[in-house]
């Protein structure tokens, strides 16, 4: 932040607008600000914090009390820049202030205004600016007089600041709120996304079901089987394609067949039509060879008939037009006699009217001036009525001001106001106000205590209603572990009943073998001779073993093959289930103790022996599909009673942390109370030290009356002010006026003279124009005369053109008959030259004349179309009795019956049927499959999450507990704090020459490291007033290098107010020695002092010269060195 300008007015002594450049009085770095006591140094500062926030920390209520006693308004406008080189953005804050009836003041203008070539208002209501500064520097007013303007008062206050208070202001100094609040949300809100997250893992995980290896190989030789299925299909389809070709082929053939009979029948029928068409076309075509002589013959006859028409016209024509002419030259003749001897006399008459209107204008012309001076001396004999009333006006208001201020000055005498006074009012004020605002700190207080008791109520009241629900939920849960337990056992019993079905169906089946083997061996030893060698074994002696009679025994078992194949497909359905139950019994989160189930009902399991084994087995079928069902629902309630029971959980977290968070700000608002009834004890101390003979119940009052007396003097004094200059513009007026009177006065008499001359010479040109057209109006006569001589023109005219032209129409029609005469000759000539040629070419047709050669004619194109139209006819005929015969050879060899054809076709529908249902069937399980596959990955992915997510989980928790609370942004300011006590001390060892040093305590306070004496470390209370001094110039000069103001942008200034006048001479020499050091581009240092050897050491310095009473207001100018 860089100053640039500051315009101040009505502030304290500063009467009229004062405008300092900063831009000048920063070039060298170091500047001063020096005049006498009392002549506005400090109201400059006054001024930048008054613009910026609208307040200044001495004023009893930061505002008022700060007007000139000769105003009733002020004004201040700040501009500064922020950033640096191309980055750099200029900004205005200005403010106005007024002072109201009732002695209070209000803010009438507010503006934040951005840039200066092209400016954008931020904010123009007060409560927006006061907003929008503290955003745009991120420095509140006590932050700003601490570290950037230090007032008077206001310069060691950082140095002897509480741990705790010097802590949150270095928070706001360096901005580590993002440290605090807000990192602890964006971490509790990370902490909530991540627990979400993980058990959105979990509940997917839970409802990807089954997808194990085994299921997917199983699966896989299942669409294996279907490929092979339909790798046959195709070869039977394939053969079939090839007969139903044929069919589809003998189809196309009867189509085309049919449709080939068809046209050979339509052209059969038109034969005669054809045959006529083609003779009329031949007769069209010679028609079409005589058409160009016939018409020339017929257009011949047609123009002689017209060629005598015209002559007989022209005739006619021409004898009217030579009577015409005769009239016409007649005419002529008589307008030339009569214009010769009347255009001279119209011609003077015509002069004499042009003469009368010029007369007549410029008559006009001269009453038109003398109306308006007619008016003129009306308008000046009215103003000088008007003058003399204001004069007489204004003598009277001044003889009523001069009295007025007789009495003012009277008033005044009564309400001056002491210095004692003065000091009373300052005093009481603050210290009422300091109360009144730690009262309002404690009804905040107990209102929030209040409030967050009961929000600590409201909140346990929560966590005790989700842990009730939490509890149902694993109640449920409990229930429904023994539901999945209870038919884990049913499908265990379904397994055992298969697998002893199985080893019975295996049994039988080896019983069924050993007996047939037995009943073979029966029939070779039957066949052999006694006492005969056996051909197999060589023995002659057979023992006869008895069978067992099994063809009865297990009649109720057919088709042993089939059920055992039956018997495996259940198992491994059975297996299945088991697997999948015991899977979402283990993922069911229940203690130990809470895992013995009581046994309820067993499960019926149909007897496969009781009577039929295939109805049994169905039986057991219909009861496995069922319980899946059942077991279906009961999957989808445990996953839902699962994600309640998670959210439940997250909830009871949020509750918890929720409810310690508001311990902790219950237990921070308790010392924060017991903090401020502390203060309010010590500003009671306070009181009584200061005001100790006013009883404090009255010193309101005695306040109330010493600002009221005040409030009459200011304004009794402000309107004297007021009066002067109005009693020098009356007397101004009035001498304005006299001199006023005395050149109107001048001016009518010029006028009146005028006048009479100008009524003389209207009279003298009424005369001349009554001799001139003896009472007629001039124009009149001018438009009578021009009407006349034009009339005559255009008749002599007329006569002329009509003469003329009339000769030139008799010798048109005369060239005209002569070649109409001849172009009859000429086509009576060529006629009969024609006639006789075309006559000898109808002898040898069948035509009578031209007309009928005409008739009969065709044009050429259209004929030629007809003609060829007629030949694409034959030759369609002859291409439909061709393809006759070769659509009849083709069907002839295909050799296909109708019940043949429909035999393929019935064939060829029931493969494709069989063909689209393995389509679907292999779709179905590839769908299957891939389902599989990509579930069995989503549950590897998910896994792989599931262990990053839990790992991030630990880590949030771990960073959770190290920024509870407020300990991490109390370490940041902390270390900051030690960082500007080294720069701090760097600093204090050079202005001390290494006596001095700063250093932290245990409890976050200053202490002195005294390296004169040994090193022993004093309290900063210890300190003398210019050591006090010299400490808070070290602590201020390392603030200023480290601010950045909104974490952004260097802080390049900083003001110091007074304290110099406690230095000694040596301390002083130093002081001024390390701030001539600072010179930097990137620092100024502001010094108000009255100082006289500061003032002679610092080159640029601004001069404040003190008020003058009852005159002007301080003033300001810049002084080099």
């Amino acid at each position: 932040m860089k100053p640039i300008e500051l315009s101040l007015k009505g502030i304290h002594s500063f009467k009229e607008t004062q405008t300092i450049d900063f831009e000048e009085l920063t070039e060298a770095g170091l500047f001063g600000i020096f005049g006498p006591t009392g002549a506005g140094k400090s109201t400059i500062l006054d001024a930048i914090t008054l613009a910026l926030y609208g307040k200044v920390e001495r004023a009893p209520v930061n505002k008022e009390g700060i007007i000139n006693h000769a105003s009733d308004e002020m004004y201040t406008a700040f501009i500064f820049t922020l950033g640096t080189g191309n980055h750099q953005t200029s900004y205005k804050a200005e403010r106005s202030f007024k002072l109201q009836k009732n002695g209070s003041v209000k803010q009438t203008v507010s503006r934040l205004i951005k840039g200066v070539n092209s400016p954008v208002t931020l904010a123009d209501k007060a409560s927006d600016m006061d907003k929008s500064v503290i955003k745009l520097l991120g420095l509140e007013l006590d932050d700003f007089t601490r570290a950037v303007v230090l007032p008077q008062g206001k310069f060691s206050e950082f140095l002897t600041l509480k741990g705790t208070e010097r802590r949150k202001m270095l928070q706001r100094l360096f901005h580590l709120e993002k440290y605090g609040d807000r990192l602890n949300a964006k971490l509790k809100h990370k902490l909530d996304d991540t627990a979400h997250q993980l058990a959105v893992i979990k509940s997917e995980q839970a409802g990807l079901g089954d997808a194990s290896k085994t299921m997917i190989s199983d699966q896989k030789k299942e669409f294996e089987n279907l490929k092979k299925e339909q790798i046959m299909k195709k070869e039977q389809f394939s053969k079939n394609s090839d007969e139903l070709k044929k069919v589809e082929r003998w189809d196309e053939l009867s189509i085309k067949l049919k449709a080939v009979q068809s046209e050979l029948y339509q052209f059969e029928q038109d034969a005669a039509e054809m045959a006529h068409e083609e003779a009329r076309l031949n007769q069209a075509e010679t028609a079409l060879n005589g058409q160009e002589r016939a018409r020339t013959i017929l257009d011949l006859h047609r123009d002689i008939e017209a060629l005598q028409q015209d002559i007989q016209t022209q005739l006619k024509q021409k004898d009217v037009v030579h009577n015409e002419y005769i009239e016409a030259k007649k005419t002529k003749d008589s307008s030339d006699k009569q214009m010769q001897s009347e255009k001279p006399i119209l011609e003077k008459q015509y002069d004499e009217a042009d003469q009368a209107i010029r007369l007549i204008g410029d008559r006009k012309e001269l009453t038109d001036k003398h109306t308006k001076l007619q008016n003129e001396e009306k308008e000046l004999q009215f103003s000088i009525e008007q003058l003399n009333n204001t004069l007489r006006h204004h003598q009277h208001d001044l003889a009523r001001y001069e009295k007025e201020v007789q009495k003012l000055k009277k008033d005044l005498e009564t309400y001056t106001i002491s210095e004692e006074d003065k000091r009373l009012v300052n005093q009481t004020e603050h210290i009422i106000s300091q109360k009144k605002d730690l009262n309002n700190r404690i009804i905040t207080l107990n209102k929030n205590l209040l409030d967050i008791t009961e929000k600590q109520k409201e909140t346990k009241k929560q966590t005790e209603q989700i842990e009730k629900e939490k509890e149902l939920c694993q109640n449920k849960l409990h229930d429904q572990y023994g539901k999945l337990q209870f038919w884990y056992d049913a499908f265990s019993s379904y397994k055992r009943t298969l697998e002893s079905a199985k080893l019975i169906i295996t049994d039988n089946r080896n019983r069924r073998q050993k007996h047939h083997q037995e009943s073979l061996l029966a029939e070779i030893r039957d066949r052999l001779n006694p006492d005969e060698p056996c051909p197999l074994c060589g023995s002659v002696h057979h023992e006869v073993n008895h069978l067992e009679a099994f063809e009865n025994a297990d009649e109720h078992i057919p088709s042993l093959d089939t059920f055992v194949g039956e018997v495996d497909r259940l198992t491994d359905e059975v297996n299945t289930h088991r697997i999948k139950l015991e899977s979402t019994a283990e993922n069911i989160p229940l203690s130990p103790e809470n895992t013995s189930i009581e046994s309820g009902d067993e499960v019926k399991v149909p007897d496969l022996y009781a009577n039929d084994f295939e109805e049994g087995l169905r039986r057991l079928k219909q009861t496995m599909h069922a319980s899946a069902q059942t077991i279906g629902k009961l999957y989808s309630d445990v996953h839902e009673t699962l994600s309640q029971l998670r959210h439940h959980q997250d909830q009871l977290m949020t509750s918890k942390e929720r409810l310690s968070g508001i311990e902790e700000q219950k237990k921070q608002l308790i010392m924060e109370h017991s903090r401020t009834d502390g203060e309010m004890k010590e500003t009671e101390i306070e009181w009584r030290k200061h005001t100790a003979s006013i009883p404090f119940k009255q010193a309101e009052a005695v306040v109330q009356s010493l600002k009221e007396k005040k409030e009459l003097y200011h304004r009794i004094l402000g309107r004297l002010e007021n009066a002067r200059p109005a009693i020098e513009k009356k007397n101004a007026l009035i001498n304005q006026s006299n001199e006023e009177l005395y050149k109107l006065q001048v001016k009518k008499t010029a006028a009146e003279t005028k006048l009479a001359f100008q009524l003389e010479q209207i009279e003298t040109i009424d005369k001349s124009v009554q001799s001139l057209t003896d009472g007629e109006q001039p124009e009149d006569i001018k438009k009578r005369v021009s009407e006349k001589i034009l009339y005559l023109k255009e008749r002599f005219e007329k006569a002329d053109q009509d003469v003329q032209q009339k000769e030139k129409d008799l010798q048109r029609i005369s060239n005209e008959l002569i070649r109409l005469e001849s172009n009859l000759e000429s086509k009576n000539s060529f006629l009969n030259e024609q006639e006789q040629s075309f006559h000898n070419w109808l002898d040898e047709t069948s035509f009578k004349d031209a007309k009928d050669v005409l008739e009969h004619t065709v044009p050429k194109a259209e004929l030629e179309k007809q003609k060829e139209r007629l030949n694409e006819r034959k030759e369609a005929y002859k291409n439909s009795q061709e393809s006759y015969r070769t659509i009849k050879n083709e069907m002839d060899n295909l050799q296909l019956t109708e019940a043949a054809r429909e035999e393929i076709r019935q064939e060829s529908r029931r493969l494709e049927k069989e063909m689209e249902d393995l389509y679907d069937r292999v779709g179905r399980k590839k769908q299957e499959i891939e389902s599989l596959v990509k579930r069995a990955e989503r549950y590897d992915v998910l896994e792989k999450e599931r262990m990053t997510v839990v790992s991030l989980l630990e880590d949030l928790e771990k960073l959770q507990i190290v920024f509870r609370g407020k300990q991490f942004v109390e370490f940041i300011a902390e270390e900051q704090l030690i960082q500007v006590s080294r720069l701090a001390s760097e600093r204090l060892y050079e202005l001390t020459k290494g006596k001095f040093a700063i250093e932290i305590d245990s409890d976050g306070g200053f202490v002195i490291r005294d390296d004169a004496n040994g090193g022993i470390r004093r309290p900063v209370s210890s300190l003398s007033g210019g050591e006090t001094f010299i400490t808070s110039l070290a602590l201020a000069l390392a603030l200023s290098m480290t601010i950045q103001l909104k974490g952004q942008h260097p802080l390049e200034f900083f003001f110091l107010d007074e304290g110099f006048g406690t230095l000694d001479e040596h301390l002083l020499e130093t002081v001024i020695g390390a701030l001539e050091r600072l010179q930097t581009s990137d620092l100024s240092v502001g010094i108000i002092s009255h100082v006289k050897e500061l003032r002679e050491r610092i080159p640029r310095k601004l001069l404040v010269t003190s008020s003058v009473p009852g005159g002007a207001g301080s003033k300001v100018t810049i002084e080099h060195l």
